[in-house]
């Protein structure tokens, strides 16, 4: 089935794409349970479907014009910006005190008392 370039198994392989839900699903499904009854979060669920397919869209349009040169450059570019991304994290996690990027976290000074270990 993925091997193919037929309309059938693209169909095929587009409904088995559907099914790999990502965070914003998520965050919808539970909008969706918290809604006021099942037909309500259904509601919810069909307009958030609704409102994913203009970016969708647009996304899959933009992928047409868009030419192979700066196709292939940001191909080449996105491990360089995982990188970027994963140094700042770990400089976040560091506590470093560095404006902005290492903000230095300071202790709080009144716990709960949940939190003194009693």
């Amino acid at each position: 089935m993925f091997g193919l370039r037929t309309y059938y198994s693209v169909f095929l392989i587009g409904l088995l794409n559907g099914l790999l839900p990502c965070g914003l699903v998520y965050i919808a499904l539970a909008g969706a349970i918290v809604s006021s009854g099942p037909y309500e979060g259904a509601l919810y669920m069909f307009l958030f479907g609704l409102g994913t397919i203009p970016v969708l869209l647009s996304a899959t349009l933009a992928g047409n014009v868009i030419g192979t040169r700066f196709r292939n450059m940001v191909k080449k570019s996105v491990p360089y910006f995982i990188l970027l991304i994963a140094v700042l994290f770990i400089l976040r996690g560091l506590n470093l005190g560095i404006p902005y990027i290492s903000p230095k976290m300071e202790a709080k000074k009144n716990h709960p008392a949940c939190c003194h270990g009693e």
